[in-house]
């Protein structure tokens, strides 16, 4: 075994994965024990960001983060661009992004990786000013990510963002959305516009099968308006990732896209309402290598997510 860094600390949302972290705190602290750390509990969500940003001032080499990607999203508010590495154990309800860093979902295993893993740079999206390690969108999704956080069920994976969708459709009026890049200006009715930097959601939605965090591009995926009828249809292609040649489906990549909609479209990243659109255009970005994390080494050798 490597000799472990010197400074590491955990970090645990004890509200993560409806449940998940919180059965597994006594396991957290044994850990922590072992390895002779501290282990913090947030308080909320913006509590993870304050926590975080207090690891990356005392200095810490690898703060590792107990959660889903709602806990990732606030987390890396603080740890983008900086000299501290994330070590991610995914305890969520989807953990999207570490299924693109390739990391185990046995919380033992992971521990080790993010312990002991090599330390590479990923990228990362911007949605105006704020950091997204998976998607960020407006549209339908949008919705069925406020119904799924607001579901106290256990169910994990993709079955439960599907089901969100289909009662999200039930009200959902379909937006105008403009989305412009050195590919040109999209003009369109959609139901999703989505600014890719890895490439699922939902729990296993491939929504941007192509999306890679390592490539410097964000994939640009706008589902146009379709029938329920049509959407039902397309729904298997999607969970394989195989939608993208549908015929209301349009996909670009980009380094900079900017999207503009009808002021106050609820915006949604990794899970989380970041905000609402504003009468200006909304910069999406991709920002290269802005986030060191710990991967298993097989997945350091094949840089590829």
């Amino acid at each position: 075994m490597k000799e472990a860094p010197t400074s590491l600390r955990i970090l645990a949302n004890p509200s993560g994965g409806r449940g998940r972290v919180a059965s597994q705190l006594e396991s957290l602290r044994a850990h922590a024990r072992r390895l002779g750390v501290e282990i913090e509990l947030s308080d909320g969500a913006e509590d993870l960001t304050v926590r975080a940003r207090r690891a990356v001032d005392a200095g810490v080499e690898r703060l590792l983060v107990a959660g889903g990607d709602g806990t990732l999203h606030y987390a890396i508010q603080a740890l983008a661009q900086s000299g501290t590495a994330l070590g991610l154990l995914p305890l969520g309800r989807a953990d999207d992004f570490a299924a693109a860093l390739g990391l185990p979902k046995d919380l033992d295993e992971a521990i080790e990786v993010a312990v002991n893993g090599e330390v590479r740079s990923v990228d990362l999206g911007r949605a105006g000013d704020r950091w997204f390690a998976g998607i960020a969108s407006v549209g339908l999704d949008g919705d069925a990510c406020r119904i799924a956080n607001a579901d106290s069920g256990r169910l994990r994976g993709p079955l439960v963002y599907a089901i969100a969708g289909l009662r999200a459709w039930r009200s959902y009026v379909p937006i105008h959305a403009r989305v412009t890049g050195t590919f040109g200006s999209i003009g369109e009715e959609v139901l999703i516009a989505a600014f890719a930097n890895s490439p699922r959601y939902g729990g296993g939605l491939r929504l941007a099968s192509a999306a890679s965090i390592y490539d410097g591009l964000l994939d640009v995926v706008i589902v146009k308006r379709m029938s329920a009828l049509a959407v039902l249809a397309a729904l298997p292609s999607l969970i394989r990732g195989k939608h993208l040649k549908h015929r209301a489906v349009r996909f670009e990549r980009g380094v900079v896209v900017s999207l503009d909609c009808q002021p106050g479209t609820p915006l949604y990243a990794d899970g989380e309402l970041i905000g609402l659109t504003g009468q200006a255009s909304t910069k999406m970005e991709c920002i290269p290598g802005a986030l060191q994390v710990a991967i298993a080494s097989d997945a350091a050798a094949s840089g590829t997510d």
